[in-house]
């Protein structure tokens, strides 16, 4: 019936169970009678070793089930969502774009983002729209061209499609890309890139964020960026940067096989 015999915790139980043990053999080597007093006290102990089994495992099926029923409540996606605050709407709509929520992870705080996830169809209009001149386009505009490039590859089109679409080209195309969040809060006072992570001070504290940047040449491109919208060119022959521009002191200097690039932004 058992696939292994029973373990009995307490040792001093052993002894009689080498004494049932040594009963059942004698049982098994002559004709079982069932009105052998041996045979039915046997017959008792095995039974309520069975029904002993089933409660311990309808007990332990019961508490199994209770805790997977109360984990997901406690989950850190709803303790994010509990916690989030707005950081980017968008101003025909209303509809918040952007969310912020600050986490601490080992006495760590983190500032961390949150953006609208694109998938790989709305990536690819993304991608495809990336030469718009934005500041000639109007939003109707804008609108008709999503729409036909959702057309192109069989998407639906929608309002959140366009808000997200529209999110990341302003974000790309007039922003500062990854750091663009961190420009648009407030009480960001200073932004830093060091490794590949964005930091800031926030409300007067130090914390890093889940900003990171692919590579060396990601945070070049940024700081090229910044240099070209405040007329100064960067490159490798003048690698540092150092200008007031539309959101306050930005000093930078460019990686390169040897060094990271670095970038610190006072918003004034």
């Amino acid at each position: 019936m058992y696939d292994r015999e029973p373990f009995f915790i307490v040792d001093e139980y052993q002894d009689e169970f080498i004494k049932l043990q040594k009963e059942v053999n004698s049982l098994l080597k002559k004709d079982f009678v069932y009105n052998d007093p041996k045979a039915i006290v046997l017959k008792k102990f095995v039974y309520e070793l069975i029904k002993a089994s089933r409660k311990l495992k309808y007990h332990n099926a019961i508490e199994t089930s209770t805790l997977d029923i109360k984990r997901p409540l406690e989950t850190e996606e709803n303790i994010v969502e509990q916690n989030t605050q707005p950081l980017i709407v968008a101003k025909d709509t209303e509809k918040v774009l952007v969310k912020k929520f600050i986490t601490n992870k080992n006495n760590i705080d983190i500032y961390n983002v949150i953006e609208p996830r694109l998938n790989e169809e709305e990536k690819i209009i993304l991608d495809n729209l990336s030469d718009t001149d934005l500041r000639e386009t109007t939003r109707e505009q804008l609108m008709y061209l999503i729409k036909q490039e959702a057309l192109k590859i069989n998407i639906d089109f929608n309002e959140l499609l366009f808000e997200k679409i529209r999110y990341y080209l302003i974000r790309n195309l007039i922003g500062y890309g990854k750091i663009d969040p961190l420009l648009n809060d407030e009480n960001i006072k200073v932004v830093t890139i060091d490794v590949r992570q964005a930091k800031v001070l926030y409300n007067n504290k130090e914390m890093y964020t889940n900003i990171i940047f692919n590579d060396n040449e990601e945070i070049n491109e940024l700081i090229k960026k910044i240099g070209s919208r405040n007329n100064v060119k960067v490159d490798d022959s003048e690698p540092v940067l150092d200008v007031i521009s539309e959101f306050g002191r930005v000093q930078a200097t460019l990686g390169n096989n040897f060094i990271n690039p670095k970038l610190l932004i006072r918003k004034s």
